[in-house]
């Protein structure tokens, strides 16, 4: 019986809830602030930053303020080469008898600190030590001008200089905590280092002595690596198509921290229903395969430009492209370019990336009698989809909240110019700026402005439940030597990561309806995007979410087209003029990567015919399915 009482008692499901009432009474504010006790020479510092100070009068007493303002002294007193100095040896007492709800604060120095604190310490030399695996041991050890460099292997890991470059002290200046953190964020950046350790020890501990050498310790990363993507789309059952990227990088490619990557990608799309017949034939029709080779370099290649004055994160990339689209029925079109770009991040939260030098060159080697006849009829797309080289020049700066941020916010801006530099050159020759058809190479060149920009907000709910949104909108304006934007540099929407209700290229632009039916896309490219995003992601069991979205956008042209009726922007019939889609989804979270499938369901399309708000037809014609790696916004 006592048995059972005992059983009955583990399997009792009743509950109880307990609600915590908590009344705060009168904040406690300081009123005066003192610092006293300090020798002369940190005395002098503190007085000179008084207005930096965490502790000024009126504001709450609080333990984290008075923490934070002895981390403040510290640093302060370290970066003046006090090596030794502690947040704990400024010390404070707080008066809270004299004034009710008012804290009489004095900060002073710890006593009988060792006399090793109160001096200053200059850099001496700088040893090196790089293993290719945690497991081995240094073997060989050589001289550097910076001291020495002992490392595993026949072979250096890596060069002394691309490492030694990043270390921001200087052998007989004063140590500085600021170069410490730099030089730690500098050696992480190279993204080569799987371990990293920087120890700085006098030389000996008598009085007579003040110099400090730094002790680097690192283990490699492996050199290479690979990644593996893939996504399908699927649309009302008549046209599917995968999609594949493959890329392989080597870290440290030539022994100075650099990241050789090759990819190559594809994607192919057949129809599975016959318009004209309305047979299934499952013939395959379009296809796009590329290649891409970067070799990025950590630290800004400009002439005269010494690496070592940049104390922030930078590098330099080469890359060379070549892409091949073929849309069957219609054109075949091929691409290839290169580019130089400089990359930097001043702090945490802000990257910038410049590229004072782009040139692609687009052919179109092939096209059909069909599709002339579409270029016939639609001057501006001809003008668009002609053979020309894209000279360009593009600044991008990105903003990420600091991590701190509850609801994490993403930003990015990008302009584009392209032609503006040649065309100016022509103009010194005595073409007019607003000369047509000047050509570069034998070849027209394209000349336009392109800005877009891009907001994500990361709302948290609770701890695994986000409420994510993204606000996309861009503008390119063709100028000058052009007449139209080239087709690759115009906006589209709809597909995996935009409007999920829509396959790609299928809405827009405005109120245009494609003139070859569901079937065709050409036409649908524009000059003006706007696009909003709300997606809510929630977890299921284990490592799977779920997620609900409403998607909404398209785009629209910034000239009248007669051949597009309808594709320009209506300001006063924008919400009739957006595409709207919901759906739901799920995401596998493999740690390393996300595998997603979404569901979208049409709920407005600007260019139908039927009337009412809700215009996609039957059910069954408005759903499209997506699969694709990483979460879409």
């Amino acid at each position: 019986l006592r048995e059972k009482e005992n059983q009955d008692h583990k399997h009792n499901d009743r509950k109880a809830k307990v609600n915590y009432f908590i009344h705060s009474n009168r904040v406690w504010r300081i009123d005066s602030i003192e610092y006293i006790g300090f020798p002369d020479y940190a005395d002098s510092l503190i007085q000179a930053t008084r207005s930096e100070s965490f502790l000024q009068r009126g504001t709450p007493f609080s333990a984290s303020t008075l923490q934070k303002e002895q981390t403040r002294i510290a640093n302060m007193m370290r970066n003046r080469g006090y090596y030794f100095y502690k947040p704990s040896f400024a010390t404070y007492k707080a008066d809270t008898v004299a004034v009710p709800y008012k804290v009489q604060l004095r900060m002073h120095n710890s006593p009988n600190l060792h006399p090793l604190v109160s001096k200053q310490w200059y850099m001496g030399k700088m040893h090196l030590t790089v293993l290719r695996n945690i497991t081995d041991n240094a073997g060989d050890t050589i001289t550097i001008p910076e001291g020495t460099y002992a490392y595993s292997g026949d072979k250096w890991p890596i060069r002394p200089d691309a490492v030694m470059r990043n270390v921001l002290h200087r052998r007989g200046r004063l140590y500085r905590y600021m170069g410490q953190e730099k030089t730690q964020e500098l050696l992480n950046e190279l993204g080569i280092f799987s371990q990293l350790n920087l120890r700085y020890m006098p030389r000996d501990t008598t009085l007579n002595q003040d110099t400090l050498d730094l002790y680097i310790q690192a283990v490699m990363e492996p050199r290479y690596n690979a990644d593996f993507e893939i996504n399908v789309t699927e649309r009302n059952s008549d046209r599917i198509g995968p999609g594949i990227s493959i890329g392989i990088k080597k870290k440290n490619a030539f022994r100075g921290a650099e990241l050789l990557a090759f990819k190559l990608f594809g994607s192919y799309e057949w129809t599975t229903t016959n318009l004209d017949d309305n047979k299934a034939h499952g013939l395959f029709n379009s296809y796009e395969v590329g290649t891409k080779l970067s070799l990025d370099i950590p630290r800004m290649l400009l002439p005269g430009m010494n690496p070592q004055r940049l104390r922030f994160p930078a590098s330099t990339s080469f890359s060379v492209y070549a892409d091949l689209l073929n849309r069957a029925s219609y054109f075949r079109m091929l691409s290839f370019g290169a580019s130089l770009t400089y990359s930097w991040r001043r702090n945490r939260t802000s990257r910038h990336e410049l590229t004072p030098f782009s040139l692609t060159y687009d052919k179109l080697n092939r096209t059909t009698a069909q599709f002339d006849s579409i270029l016939n009829e639609s001057p501006a797309l001809a003008v668009s989809m002609q053979d020309r080289l894209v000279p360009a020049i593009e600044y991008t700066y990105g903003y990420n909240s600091p991590r701190t941020h509850r609801h994490p916010i993403t930003w990015q801006l990008s302009i584009k110019e392209a032609g503006a530099l040649t065309s100016a050159a022509y103009a010194i020759g005595g073409n007019k700026f607003s000369e047509k058809n000047k050509k570069l190479f034998s070849n027209p060149f394209a000349q336009f402005l392109k800005v877009t920009t891009e907001l994500h907000n990361n709302w948290r709910l609770n701890t695994n439940t986000r409420l994510v949104t993204r606000v996309m909108g861009g503008i390119a304006w063709a100028y000058g030597n052009s007449e139209a934007v080239p087709y690759s540099d115009q906006f589209y929407s709809g597909g995996a990561n935009s409007i999920r209700a829509f396959p790609i290229r299928r809405v827009g632009p405005g109120r245009f309806l494609s003139r070859g039916g569901k079937y065709s896309y050409l036409d649908q490219t524009g000059d003006i995007k706007l696009e909003g995003n709300i997606e809510l992601r929630f977890p299921l069991f284990g490592t799977l979410y779920g997620a609900t979205f409403i998607d909404a956008g398209n785009i629209w042209l910034l000239r009248t087209d007669e051949n597009r009726d309808g594709g320009t922007l209506r300001m006063g019939k924008l919400l009739q003029d957006l595409a709207v889609g919901t759906g739901a989804g799920i995401r596998y979270d493999l740690d390393f990567l996300v595998l997603r499938l979404d569901l979208g369901i049409a709920l407005h399309d600007p260019a139908s015919t039927r009337s009412g708000y809700f215009n996609t037809g039957r059910f069954s014609d408005r759903f499209a399915l997506h699969f694709a790696i990483g979460y879409p916004f």
